[in-house]
């Protein structure tokens, strides 16, 4: 069943006959009905199925800060959609049907913002992780708002398969953060990602991956 969105002459939502009625980005969208296809499908689909599955699962994890990080270079595509189909490119190896993520290539944010320099990643007790970078050198006309930039970080535990994120936990100038992981991620790889957003939240840095880090307790 169909409703009709604004008025008889208006748009309409839902399923009339063979026409599928819908809204997309303020749009009123008309198409046809899908046809259910008998063919069974090729190697090449399922393949790229298994890819978008897996990417769709990992990525999805994080959506919040992908939404605010991630800017698509065409403008009616979502954050979301732009990350996977990037990273789907270029974060997936192994051949089929052992496909895996490539976590070392794994995108975030790709915003005009300047990465981090020198980045220096060190593991403390009880879970703990450092992370050190160069600052802005002080020669930099934009080195006062540069400075102002939030620390973004995330985390990935192969072995428990659970994702930590950590958000304005201190700023670029600073040059330094600590924070304190879950224990149970010692024991088994843990994946680090770090970007800046900046203080209105309306432009971010490439993500910098901070390597393969083994927790100490």
């Amino acid at each position: 069943m169909a409703t009709i969105l604004k008025g008889i002459l208006g748009g309409f939502k839902g399923l009339v006959g063979t026409v599928i009625g819908s809204s997309h980005r303020d749009q009123e969208v008309m198409r046809s009905r899908p046809k259910k296809s008998s063919k069974p499908p090729v190697q090449s689909q399922v393949d790229q199925r298994l890819k978008f599955g897996l990417m769709t699962d990992f990525l999805g994890n994080f959506s919040a800060l992908i939404k605010k990080a991630y800017k698509p270079a065409n403008p009616r595509e979502s954050p979301m959609n732009s990350a996977v189909s990037y990273n789907l490119l270029n974060a997936i190896k192994g051949t089929s049907p052992d496909f895996s993520i490539d976590y070392s290539m794994i995108t975030i944010s790709n915003g005009q913002l300047y990465n981090a320099n020198s980045i220096v990643v060190t593991p403390l007790a009880d879970a703990e992780v450092k992370i050190d970078w160069a600052p802005i050198t002080a020669s930099d006309e934009n080195k006062e708002i540069m400075d102002q930039d939030k620390v973004m970080l995330v985390f990935y535990s192969t072995g428990q398969k659970r994702f930590m994120t950590f958000t304005a936990n201190a700023l670029r100038g600073a040059g330094t953060v600590t924070v304190e992981l879950a224990r149970s991620f010692a024991g088994s790889p843990v994946h680090g990602y770090l970007f800046f957003l900046s203080p209105n939240g309306k432009d971010s840095s490439p993500t910098d991956y901070l390597g393969t880090i083994q927790l100490i307790l």
